[in-house]
């Protein structure tokens, strides 16, 4: 649909579009490549001599990111978990940055905007466009391997406003009916199992939730007499994502809640 839309005649910049940046990771529904084992977004700048997908991320960063404005990377909750739709961004103190950061999020206008804290590491995609000059944004769109139909129209005429907001599509979309959500959250606000069994959700995607509120019960079938473990939500706030597998493991994350700014 997206390619559709942007025939030569709408354009008036320059658009790269990569369906999926690591081919390999994806036909195999991983995070990870199995030919190297490694993780794309992890691994910027990247080597131009080193395994497949570091020299992905080397390609990607002084050949198509170089010279870039504004870049989107798109993304899902994977298997595991499913999140409301939420552009992610990150602190920046220059205003010309902040006003280019402001566009994108007031054009694609999707439910939330997050306030997300700096990549330390610097080697996550939206690095490496920083480090290009671009400004970066990076969109988590449902999850659970699974294809949304209302995320897909949502997205896609978010993303053709954003286009035409800087400056590469001609036509003009309609406004969006509603701004952003504009939320952080802080440690306390991820919520991670520290045992394994089958999870029953007590909260849906969007829900409020109180300091101390049970969000979940955890159950152990091995032994269906043991109490259920109730798992609680030390700082509240509003669902932006939860698990969707019933069966967990110690480490797995459960819930992550946002506060408004």
């Amino acid at each position: 649909r997206l390619i559709r839309d942007l025939q030569p005649e709408h354009i008036t910049g320059q658009i790269i579009i990569m369906p999926m940046a690591n081919f390999p990771a994806a036909q195999a529904g991983l995070r990870t490549s199995p030919i190297d084992g490694l993780n794309l977004n992890r691994i910027f700048p990247g080597n131009a001599h080193g395994t497949p997908s570091e020299m992905i991320a080397h390609f990607m960063e002084t050949e198509l990111l170089s010279g870039a404005d504004y870049y989107l990377d798109i993304h899902s909750g994977g298997s595991s978990l499913e999140y409301i739709p939420v552009a992610l961004y990150g602190d920046t103190d220059s205003p010309e940055a902040k006003q280019r950061q402001d566009i994108l999020l007031d054009s694609l206008a999707l439910p939330f905007a997050l306030q997300s804290g700096a990549d330390q590491y610097g080697w996550y995609t939206t690095s490496a466009a920083e480090r290009n000059g671009a400004s970066p944004l990076t969109i988590e769109l449902g999850g659970n391997g699974q294809i949304n139909h209302q995320h897909v129209i949502l997205f896609h005429e978010a993303l053709m406003r954003m286009l035409h907001a800087v400056g590469c599509l001609v036509e003009k979309r309609p406004e969006a009916a509603t701004q952003s959500r504009r939320v952080k959250a802080v440690s306390e606000q991820r919520i991670y199992a520290y045992a394994e069994g089958l999870l029953e959700p007590l909260v849906n995607l969007g829900d409020d939730v109180s300091d101390g509120e049970c969000v979940a019960l955890l159950h152990d079938p091995s032994t269906p007499e043991k109490p259920s473990q109730e798992i609680i939500a030390p700082k509240g706030g509003v669902v932006l994502c939860q698990r969707v597998l019933a069966q967990v493991q110690r480490g797995d994350c459960l819930f992550e809640l946002v506060s408004d700014i």
